[in-house]
């Protein structure tokens, strides 16, 4: 399944020129989760929305002193805002401007000698892909991922989110600008820790996840980050297209649409593009196609289990007896998620808060019927999309004109 830097819970190991107007980012992405044997067990994408919009401070020159001038107005109004917003946004405000006056320029971490072979080599996959995806899906043309930053840590970011024990209702937090989440990310671990001990404390169920990188997308000019290069090649492809697909094209408050979105088109680009890189039969593209066959099995799996404890929460029992059947679910879910092969999923803590997560991400089919129905065109689908995204329920419509034959 999710084979990212080797941690998987399964056991087993073009047409781009059309022209792209397809809205503005508001989001700041962050990338694919990683967790430790014990405690982390699926890798996904999420997204936390700062408080500044990209059409304020946009980067139009190529003009290195220009171009140094454009990166320190966003990192002087992530300094400013947050005196007048608040201690939460100072402090990622402070941690994002860390990130970018420390990062350095690709051309520069390729002629230290101390760079690695094997770090070399994911460094170049990353601007293929980029370039692929640009040039062959269509995607927005970015700065991004043309400078590198060492975490010093496998995480980036700590990014909670919590839900509701008898029903399927995440916790939303409010931003200025952007409004409601259902996410709340950190630079901090501690403070995500309290976070989650606080969410706890008023009955709710919580799940802290890492991130092993993240990205802007059009706010600034988004590194490329010291943890992306242990993931593997397919997983790697894929979250640096799916990165730059929410840079394309991004609802404001639908999550699950932009995460559907991105999670089809990441995992559908990054086969082509492999297949592209080393041919179809190859190592590498196989392993990329049972990755993502992987994955469908596994969010199949989620989804038939959403179902059960829908009905288990939609009944007239009274709230003990429901939360007493919900683990009894549970229960069985962990027994057919290790016979499926999902072992580290099914070893880790079950509850709504990680199963809403995780299923914000897997609602691609759909996408991939109107994929299927565009015939392969990338330009026809985004075109689509696009139009679907302007209604008022972006995912809906979306799953209307997958049905429309």
């Amino acid at each position: 399944m999710r084979d990212l830097g080797g941690d998987a819970p399964r056991l087993r190991s073009g047409q781009g020129d059309a022209e792209q107007n397809w809205g503005d980012v508001e989001i700041l992405e962050i990338g694919r989760f990683r967790r430790s044997a014990n405690r982390f067990t699926t890798h996904r994408h999420i997204s936390l929305y700062l408080p500044i919009s990209k059409r304020i401070f946009p980067v139009h020159s190529d003009s290195a002193g220009f171009s140094r001038l454009h990166d320190m107005r966003p990192i002087a109004c992530l300094l400013i805002w947050p005196m007048l917003s608040g201690c939460y946004l100072a402090r990622q405000a402070c941690g994002q401007a860390k990130i970018l006056l420390g990062s350095r320029d690709l051309t520069d971490v390729y002629r230290d000698p101390e760079l690695d072979e094997a770090s070399a080599r994911k460094l170049d996959l990353i601007r293929e892909a980029k370039r692929f995806a640009e040039e062959n899906l269509g995607l927005r043309a970015s700065r991004n991922y043309t400078t590198y930053f060492d975490t010093g840590r496998d995480a980036v970011t700590y990014v909670v989110s919590a839900c509701l024990k008898d029903r399927f209702e995440p916790y939303r937090w409010w931003f200025p600008i952007v409004g409601s989440l259902p996410y709340k990310g950190f630079f901090d671990l501690e403070d995500a820790q309290a976070e989650v001990e606080s969410l706890k404390q008023e009955g709710w169920d919580v799940d802290l996840s890492e991130s092993a990188a993240y990205s802007t997308l059009g706010w600034f000019r988004d590194p490329v980050f010291s943890s992306m290069l242990d993931l593997s090649d397919a997983a790697l492809a894929a979250l640096i297209i799916h990165e730059l697909v929410h840079g394309t094209l991004y609802v404001p408050g639908r999550a699950d649409f932009n995460e559907s979105l991105a999670t089809f088109v990441g995992n559908e680009g990054a086969i082509q593009f492999l297949e592209r890189r080393h041919g179809r039969d190859s190592m590498e593209a196989r392993r990329a196609r049972r990755r993502f066959e992987d994955e469908q099995a596994f969010d199949a799996a989620l989804r038939d289990l959403f179902a059960r404890l829908s009905v288990v929460y939609a009944s007239d029992r009274a709230g003990e007896e429901k939360l007493a059947l919900r683990e009894e679910v549970f229960a069985g879910a962990r027994e057919e998620f290790r016979a499926l092969g999902f072992v580290r999923f099914a070893e880790g803590p079950l509850d709504n808060a990680r199963l809403v997560a995780r299923l914000r991400y897997g609602r691609y089919n759909s996408f991939r019927r109107a994929y299927e129905r565009a015939h392969g065109s990338w330009p026809a689908f985004f075109a689509a999309v696009s139009a679907a995204a302007a209604s008022d329920e972006p995912l809906e419509a979306v799953e209307a004109l997958a049905r429309d034959r």
